[in-house]
């Protein structure tokens, strides 16, 4: 039989994690599912751990990423996006964990609506070892996911959804990115065209909190990774000014404008500089003022505090 949902979790170096989250999977009330999961390289004994679980379900395969593909958890997710079967696709991370019904409620928002919508959506908590990080996420009924996000009311995180094939086409996620992927993969779902969907606001997943994924924040101020978010931010700022209100615009620009601010604090003045000179929603006078405090701020240690300060109704 031909499985109805596509898991694909990419995974490096989880082995130590990855067992409980497929444990969460083969726990699932709904059971028309295959899951995919590529290796990105691991040296740890992911292989021998992932052989034992594809001999338990056979639901269950384990691929290498090919050598000629680049490095990353989006290549690994795009080769195992090609080769999955199903009509749906559920994005997932080898260290988080389904609630039994995760697929079960997902899917039974398509088959309602006769498969005729693009998305389901639905809530999650985070969780650490210690569960001193408890918190809940995307309970708003929100149905403008990017206006959503904009206002800090939903999180675009992969995992929430559950996408129709059909609707995802030809969109693949960029290679190219070492962080904020998934938000420009969301984000470009949700603006390539008017989408259909449901939000569920039920908590139907949980998002672990380690150390390995703490490093990927902004803790982590490498140059390639800061880059990264500050392009997701662009893109998603020239799409609000050609699509949004003056209120979205301020938003966008604020959220770019953390994202220059946190290349400056790294060091990476020129950086900060020809992202100021491309900022499309503020004028000028703004932007010599950004680039002079930027200065001020490398050659004098003084200024961050006043470009952390601009407000946003400087944005137009």
């Amino acid at each position: 039989m031909t499985p109805r949902i596509s898991i694909i979790i990419p995974t490096f170096n989880r082995a130590h994690l990855i067992a409980e989250t497929l444990d969460s999977i083969i726990a699932q009330t709904y059971e028309n599912w295959e899951c995919i999961v590529v290796d990105d390289g691991s040296t740890d004994n992911t292989a021998a751990i992932l052989k034992g679980y594809c001999t338990q379900d056979k639901r269950i395969s384990y691929h290498l990423r090919p050598k000629d593909r680049p490095k990353g958890g989006n290549a690994a997710r795009n080769y195992g996006f090609e080769q999955s079967k199903g009509t749906l696709i559920q994005w997932f991370d080898s260290d988080d964990l389904m609630h039994p019904n995760h697929l079960e409620k997902k899917e039974r928002a398509f088959k309602k609506e006769n498969d005729a919508i693009d998305y389901v959506y639905c809530g999650f908590k985070t969780f650490s070892e210690t569960n001193k990080d408890i918190k809940t996420y995307n309970l708003s009924t929100e149905t403008d996911l990017i206006n959503g996000f904009l206002y800090k009311k939903v999180v675009l995180n992969l995992q929430s959804f559950l996408f129709h094939r059909n609707a995802i086409g030809d969109l693949r996620l960029d290679e190219s990115l070492f962080r904020a992927q998934d938000l420009d993969y969301a984000f470009r779902f949700l603006s390539e065209k008017k989408r259909k969907g449901f939000h569920s606001n039920e908590v139907l997943l949980a998002i672990r909190i380690h150390e390995q994924r703490i490093t990927t924040a902004y803790t982590e101020k490498k140059h390639h990774l800061l880059q990264s978010e500050l392009r997701v931010r662009y893109e998603m700022l020239v799409y609000v000014i050609n699509n949004k209100t003056i209120s979205e615009i301020k938003l966008a620009g604020s959220y770019y404008l953390t994202a220059l601010i946190y290349l400056l604090e790294a060091g990476y003045l020129l950086d900060f500089i020809r992202g100021v000179i491309r900022f499309k929603s503020i004028n000028l006078p703004l932007k010599a003022k950004l680039i002079f405090l930027a200065l001020t701020h490398r050659c004098f240690r003084k200024g961050l505090y006043s470009i952390k300060t601009i407000k946003t109704e400087n944005f137009k």
